[in-house]
C-alpha cells in the first residue's frame, strides 16, 4: 500500500460514520465507472432511494436487521 493510502486510512479513520459513507459512496462510484464505461446515474439515484427506503424502515422498527455472523451461520448450516 502507498504511503498516501497509509496516510489518508489514518485521516478517513477519524471522520463520523456518515462522513465515511459519503467517502465510500465516492469510491465505489468511480470504481464502477473505471469497470463498467456505461454508467448510469439515473441506476444510482434508484439504488439511493431504495437505500434511503430502507434505512426509514430500520429507523422506525418496520424492518429488522440481523447481525452478519447469524446470516452467515445459517447459509453456511443450510449450504453445508
Amino acid at each position: 500500500m502507498s504511503e498516501t493510502a497509509v496516510r489518508l486510512k489514518g485521516e478517513l479513520g477519524r471522520l463520523s460514520a456518515s462522513e465515511r459513507a459519503e467517502i465510500a459512496h465516492f469510491l465505489l462510484v468511480s470504481l464502477h465507472d473505471d469497470v463498467e464505461p456505461g454508467y448510469d446515474p439515473e441506476r444510482d439515484e434508484d439504488l439511493e432511494a431504495e437505500l434511503l427506503r430502507r434505512e426509514q424502515e430500520v429507523k422506525s422498527g418496520a424492518d429488522v436487521l440481523e447481525p452478519a455472523w447469524k446470516v452467515m451461520a445459517e447459509l453456511r448450516e443450510k449450504h453445508s
